[in-house]
C-alpha cells in the first residue's frame, strides 16, 4: 500500500511539473532578469561576454543573446562567476544557444550550472579602423586570459584600452613653460603611443601576432583558426576595444565605479603590486586581472 501511494504521489508530480511547463511556454514572451554587459556597448548577433547583472527581457528558456555561457552563474570563459555572487540551480534549466545549440547541465555536487561543452565560439563583427583594430591586438596581447593571467577580466581589458587612448591625448599637452614632459606618450596617435620603446613590451610580439599581421587585424578566416579559449579571449578584447572607441565620452577618461579613488584616468600598467613608471607623476589607483593600473597624481598631468 505505502509503495502504490509513493508511486502515485511520483506520478503526480511529474504530471504537475508536466503541465506547469505547458503553461509556461504557451505564454507570451516575459520579463527575466539575466546577467548581461553593463560596461560594454550592445551585444552584437553573434557573441557578447557576460560579466555583470542588468535586467533583460526575453522568453524563459529561450537566450536571445546567442552566447556561450549561462546568464544566471557562470563565466563562459573559466566557469567563474565574475560577480562573487553564488547562484542556487533552482530554476536554472538551462540555456539554448540560438545557432550553436549550447546546453548548460546542472552539476547536482555544487548546486551551480557547468557548461558541458562549447562546439563553436563565434567572433563578433571585426573593427575596420586602424585605431580600433591596434586596441584589439594590445587588449589581446597584454590581458589575462584563461590560461594566461588567471581568467579574462573586461574591467582589466577597458581599463588597457583607455590607458593607450589617454596616453594619445596627454601627449600632446604641455606644460605652462611651454615644455612636453609626456613625450614617452608618442606623438598624439594609438600607433604611436604603441610603438614607443619600452612602454608596451607586447607590441610586436608573440601573443601579438597571434591575431595581427603588423598593425592589422588578420582576417576573420585565419582568426578563425584560433583555440577555442584565444577566441573567446578575442572576442571580449573586440567588445572592450570597441567600447573604447565609442566617442562616447571625451578624452582623458575612465571607468567610474572602481579604483581607489573610483573614476581615475589610467595612463600606465604593469604587473608590479606598486611599482608605478613615474612615481614623481604617478600613482596606483586599481589592481584588476593580474595587472596595477595607475593615474597621474593630480596637478602632475603636463608637469
Amino acid at each position: 500500500m505505502r509503495g502504490r501511494l509513493q508511486s502515485s504521489l511520483q506520478r503526480l508530480g511529474f504530471s504537475l511539473i508536466a503541465v506547469m511547463l505547458c503553461v509556461i511556454l504557451a505564454q507570451p514572451a516575459q520579463a527575466l532578469t539575466a546577467n548581461v554587459p553593463t560596461r560594454l556597448p550592445a551585444p552584437s548577433t553573434e557573441t557578447a561576454p557576460v560579466t555583470d547583472e542588468t535586467a533583460y527581457t526575453g522568453v524563459l528558456l529561450v537566450v536571445v543573446n546567442p552566447h556561450t555561457g549561462l546568464f544566471a552563474a557562470d563565466n563562459p570563459v573559466d566557469n567563474v562567476d565574475p560577480s562573487g555572487n553564488e547562484y542556487e540551480a533552482v530554476g536554472m534549466l538551462g540555456v539554448i544557444d540560438i545557432g550553436r545549440m549550447f546546453f548548460a547541465a546542472i552539476s547536482p555536487a555544487t548546486g551551480k550550472a557547468k557548461s558541458s561543452a562549447a562546439t563553436a565560439v563565434l567572433l563578433p563583427n571585426l573593427p575596420t579602423d586602424k585605431k580600433t583594430q591596434l586596441l584589439v591586438g594590445l587588449i589581446f596581447a597584454e590581458s589575462s586570459s584563461k590560461n594566461w593571467g588567471g581568467g579574462d577580466n573586461e574591467d582589466e581589458k577597458i581599463e588597457m584600452g583607455l590607458t593607450v587612448l589617454n596616453r594619445t591625448y596627454y601627449a600632446t599637452q604641455n606644460a605652462p613653460n611651454g615644455r612636453n614632459y609626456n613625450k614617452t606618450f608618442g606623438s598624439g596617435t594609438v600607433l604611436s603611443a604603441l610603438q614607443y620603446h619600452g612602454e608596451f613590451v607586447a607590441y610586436g610580439g608573440d601573443r601579438w601576432k597571434q591575431v595581427m599581421n603588423g598593425d592589422s587585424l588578420k582576417s576573420k578566416a585565419e582568426l578563425d583558426k584560433l583555440q577555442l579559449f584565444e577566441k573567446e579571449h578575442l572576442s571580449l578584447s573586440i567588445d572592450a576595444a570597441a567600447f573604447c572607441t565609442d566617442g562616447k565620452a571625451p578624452l582623458p577618461t575612465g571607468l567610474a565605479g572602481i579604483g581607489d579613488p573610483a573614476g581615475q584616468f589610467p595612463i600606465a600598467f604593469n604587473k608590479a603590486a606598486n611599482s608605478p613608471p613615474n612615481s614623481a607623476r604617478m600613482v596606483k589607483f586599481l589592481h584588476v586581472g593580474s595587472h596595477t593600473f595607475y593615474s597621474f597624481i593630480a596637478g602632475r598631468e603636463t608637469q
